[in-house]
This record gives C-alpha cells, sequence and structure tokens, in this order.
C-alpha cells in the first residue's frame, strides 16, 4: 500500500468519525442557551408595632439564618414554585429533577443572600452565577415568579417568628442576563472537528497495529524491530489488557450488586426553630437570655440525667433502635454523646435554634430513626423549654421544626404561631 492511499484511508476515516459524532450531537444531544449572571433584589423595610415598642429589633444573623435561609421558609418556596404549573425548574437548573429535597434546599441556601445598612432596611437577593442557568428566554419570562415566591413565603415566615413586626416591599430590581450567541451550527462544526481529530488518531493506530501482525517491513523499521513489537504487543501486552477487561466487568458487577441491595442509612438532623416572647420576658424580675440561658439549661448534668431517665422509662420509641450502640453506653458517656450531638445556634434577639444532628454510621435503623425524631426531640424540647421558661411556660414557643434525611425532608409550623401571625 502506498503512502497516498494510506493519507486516503487515514483522511477518509477522520471524515467518517467527524459525520458519525456530528449527527449523534444533532439528533441526541439538548442544546440550551447559556446565560451570563441573574439577579434579582427586593428592598424590605421591616419595623415593629407601635403597640410593641419595648420588643427588640430583628438582627441581620437572625433574618438570614433563621428566616430567609431556614429549611422551613425554603421549603415553602419550592412547594409554592413546583405547584405552579406555570414554572418548571428544569429549565433553570440542570437535573432538577433528580435532585432530593436536601439538594434543592442547599441550592436555595446557596443561591439567597441578604444586604442590610441598618437595623430598618434590608435588600434580599437571589443571585445565580454566569453559566448555570440553562435557558435564559424562560428565566427572562418567569424571573419575577421566582423572585415573588421567595419574597412572599420569607414574609409569612417572619411573621411566624415575629407575628408583632410589619413588613413593607419599597422596591423590586430584576436584572436579566443577555443570551450568548451559541448556536447550533456552531456546536455541531467544533464535534466534527473533534471527531475528525479522533478518526485520525483511530485509522493511523489501527494501520500500525496491522503492520505490526504481518510482521511486513514499513520501509522505516528494521524486521527485527517488527518481530519484538509483535512479541510485546501480542504476546506480552494482550493477557494483560484481556485480565485488564476481565477485572473491570468483575467490579462493575459487583458494584452494581452491593449498591442496589445495600440499605443506606444517611444522616439526619433535626431542627427547632424558637421564639421568645419579649413582652413577657421583660414582665419578669431578671429577663432571660434566650441563648445563654438554654444552652445553659440543657447543658446542665442533672438536667441530662433526669432526660436519660426519661428516656429509660418511655414506651413512645426505643432510643436503643434510633441510635447505634446507646445501650452499651454508661450515664457518664450517654451525657457526653447528648452534648456532642445537641446544640443551640444563635446570635442575639429572641429567637435560637435548637439541632440535634447524627452521623450516618451512628444511626442504627434509618426507617426507625425518621419515624421517631420528632419524639425524640420533643420530649427533649417539653424537658428543656419548660425548665429555661419557668415560671411562664408561655414565654417560648416552637415556631417551626425541621427533619433532614437523605432522600426528604419535612417541615412542620406551628399551626397556633401560623395563626397569630
Amino acid at each position: 500500500m502506498n503512502v497516498c492511499k494510506k493519507i486516503a484511508y487515514i483522511f477518509l476515516c477522520g471524515l467518517v468519525c467527524a459525520g458519525l459524532l456530528m449527527w449523534e450531537k444533532s439528533y441526541f444531544a439538548d442544546f440550551t442557551v447559556q446565560t451570563g449572571a441573574f439577579s434579582a433584589e427586593c428592598l424590605l423595610s421591616i419595623e415593629k408595632s407601635p403597640t410593641h415598642a419595648e420588643r427588640k429589633e430583628i438582627t441581620y444573623d437572625e433574618l438570614l439564618y433563621y428566616i430567609l435561609r431556614s429549611d422551613f421558609n425554603i421549603k415553602k418556596t419550592i412547594e409554592s414554585l413546583e405547584n405552579d404549573t406555570s414554572f418548571h425548574f428544569d429549565r433553570l437548573v440542570k437535573n432538577w429533577s433528580t435532585f432530593s429535597s436536601s439538594d434543592k434546599i442547599r441550592w436555595f441556601k446557596k443561591h439567597t443572600h441578604l444586604y442590610g445598612a441598618d437595623r430598618k432596611n434590608y435588600t434580599l437577593q437571589l443571585y445565580i452565577d454566569k453559566g448555570e442557568v440553562i435557558d435564559a428566554a424562560f428565566l427572562e419570562q418567569k424571573g419575577s415568579l421566582l423572585l415573588k415566591a421567595l419574597v412572599e413565603n420569607t414574609i409569612d415566615t417572619l411573621h411566624v417568628t415575629h407575628p408583632y413586626d410589619s413588613v413593607t416591599v419599597l422596591n423590586n430590581k430584576i436584572l436579566y442576563p443577555p443570551p450568548a450567541t451559541l448556536t447550533r451550527l456552531g456546536v455541531i462544526k467544533k464535534y466534527g472537528i473533534i471527531g475528525f481529530g479522533q478518526g485520525i488518531i483511530l485509522a493511523a493506530m489501527v494501520m500500525l497495529w496491522y503492520r505490526i501482525i504481518q510482521g511486513k517491513r514499513d520501509g522505516f523499521i528494521p524486521n527485527e524491530h517488527l518481530l519484538l513489537l509483535k512479541q510485546v504487543f501480542i504476546k506480552k501486552s494482550m493477557p494483560i489488557f484481556l485480565c485488564g477487561i476481565l477485572c473491570a466487568g468483575l467490579l462493575v458487577s459487583v458494584q452494581s450488586v452491593i449498591t442496589e441491595f445495600s440499605v443506606r442509612k444517611g444522616s439526619g438532623e433535626a431542627d427547632y426553630i424558637i421564639v421568645m416572647d419579649e413582652t413577657i420576658n421583660q414582665s419578669l424580675k431578671v429577663p432571660r437570655d434566650i441563648y445563654k440561658d438554654l444552652r445553659g439549661t440543657y447543658y446542665n448534668n442533672n438536667h441530662l440525667e433526669a432526660f436519660i431517665k426519661t428516656l429509660r422509662e418511655t414506651n413512645s420509641f426505643s432510643v436503643e433502635k434510633m441510635i447505634l450502640n446507646w445501650e452499651k453506653l454508661n450515664q457518664e458517656e450517654q451525657k457526653k454523646w447528648l452534648r456532642n450531638h445537641i446544640g443551640i445556634s444563635a446570635r442575639g434577639g429572641s429567637i435560637t435554634c435548637l439541632y440535634f444532628y447524627i452521623k450516618d454510621s451512628e444511626i442504627k435503623d434509618s426507617q426507625y430513626f425518621e419515624q421517631n425524631i420528632y419524639r425524640f426531640m420533643d420530649l427533649f424540647i417539653n424537658f428543656t423549654v419548660d425548665k429555661f421558661a419557668y415560671p411562664r411556660p408561655d414565654m417560648v414557643q416552637v415556631a417551626s421544626k425541621s427533619l433532614v434525611m437523605p432522600e426528604n425532608i419535612k417541615v412542620e409550623p406551628n399551626p397556633a404561631l401560623l395563626q397569630d401571625g
């Protein structure tokens, strides 16, 4: 075979591969128009009711962490948008339909921001970075719905946690990014060039392999070198290559079986947003600090011992079925375990969050854990809040509670507070 024929075959192979790749991208690939950064902002003004002037003003951290980015608020926002038949997340976020509930909440937390120049006016922002949105035309049509749902649900949540505050929407601003000029023909051309290069490389390798197998002189490779290459490629490399394919097949088979039939436990987190009525608090001889005093209550040795005793006596659920090796821990170890897994987060004000977090390796039975974690935390919350709020148990109320599991999240607001708000 002369040089011209070999070049022609290589060129032809390149054209065939380029045509196949262009055809595949034309008929089987999804084309999306990439866009620039999307920014939607809403200016809110939050004021205390004149009849409750003694109440503390809401802080930036309260508004950001316990209202705007709370699981309770984001879950409501997502549900309201998904129930709207005209709004489709799959046209904005790639693979949205495959997201678990916790993944969707994390996506919203990543893209929501809050800015405040003072303790009264705040800017709520929804920001989506360049390249994240997959349909610029749909974003331009429905971007206002995205901001509207977030703002309305945030205001509703604020009324749950701070029922005496009034909220006014001062201004809305949405910046729609210009769509990128990415044409279908441009994409096909790009993959045509890639396919042509791959075809040339493939044809050259096949010809070289063919020459080595035949053991013929190629003009610049001596016979003894061809024999050496033939021996190395066929007698040495082929068994290794076949062994690699066999091992890869076995690994894929074993992994598929294990993945399909294994029980995934996953980690769990229960969050309780707790609101203290400042009017009642200020009427006490010694007003309470919801963070310091509540934390001191549940960290107290006597308090934890009484709670552990109640866990043993309760018949509604078994903590031994929820927590791995709980029955093997002595009382001091159980108290230490509770301190390490129950915490409080607050940055001042009249609202805080008590949370319980457990790693996946510590859950004994995932299904039983999900069914009974609320009973566990309700018992702990009642135990702790009653002692903290004594002698005015009505001073503190649970605004909402949420449970995050690997594939779902459940949020339950307090109906009484929702009605009051």
